[in-house]
């Protein structure tokens, strides 16, 4: 392969990255919109806390993970396991309010 076309390669895969970005974040868009802020927040963090999990259980030493990836990636989970995520987060906002008043 020539370098114009490995740059090319790399170009395109990139636009490709691109793309399925931003048809993440819209379908995390349309699928958090019934949820709250605290809700959200909390879902993020599962999410992330899922990610983190699952790096570390292949091996992969999280601080040499940039921290857009993680976020990325736990995006990508809240979209695709939206239960173990946003109804998990709902529940546990509930409890603590409970709590605490």
């Amino acid at each position: 392969m020539t370098k114009n076309k490995a740059i090319k390669a790399k170009e395109k895969s990139q636009e490709q990255i691109d793309y399925e970005w931003r048809y993440t974040a819209e379908a995390y868009a349309s699928v958090v919109k019934r949820y709250s802020e605290a809700e959200r927040t909390e879902a993020r963090r599962i999410a992330r806390n899922a990610v983190k999990s699952e790096l570390k259980r292949q091996g992969v030493k999280i601080s040499h993970v940039e921290a857009d990836a993680i976020t990325k990636a736990a995006i990508a989970y809240t979209v695709a396991e939206p239960r173990k995520t946003l109804t998990v987060a709902r529940r546990t906002i509930r409890r603590r309010e409970r709590i605490h008043g």
